[in-house]
């Protein structure tokens, strides 16, 4: 796979959301696989292939099964580097999703009382009453 593929172009026009549509009234492609056309494109010498103007801007996942090179349109979404672990982290994503999935049933427990953590914190003596107790 060329490592270039996958390098964001240079273009003054905006990127447009890359839909999978239809264009002049046709059904979206993919809509019937049994009545999707069979297109024969060739490489050109840098190895690329053209999908036509209804994809241009769009990013696709590439999957090479066997002798079969199968393109997925995906979507790109930007994420702050602080979080992206949590996306490749698949047991911590899937619990986060878990519990959000929870909050929306309203599966929820009561937390701690905090009143009562801090009437035990504050009942205890403070370090600065045990010295001076310790120095007397």
């Amino acid at each position: 796979m060329n490592a270039g593929w996958c390098q964001p172009r240079l273009s003054p026009r905006p990127r447009q959301p890359c839909l999978n549509t239809a264009h002049d009234g046709e059904k979206p492609f993919g809509a019937d696989p049994m009545a999707d056309a069979e297109k024969v494109v060739t490489a050109d010498q840098g190895g690329r292939i053209n999908l036509g103007k209804s994809r241009a801007g769009c990013s696709f996942r590439v999957m090479e099964q066997g002798s079969q090179v199968i393109l997925e349109p995906v979507e790109t979404v930007h994420v702050p580097a602080a979080e992206a672990w949590l996306f490749r982290n698949r047991e911590a994503l899937s619990s986060v999703r878990r519990g959000l999935e929870q909050v929306a049933a309203g599966n929820l427990v009561e937390g701690p009382d905090l009143h009562a953590a801090h009437a035990l914190a504050t009942s205890f003596p403070s370090e600065d009453a045990i010295e001076d107790d310790t120095l007397a």
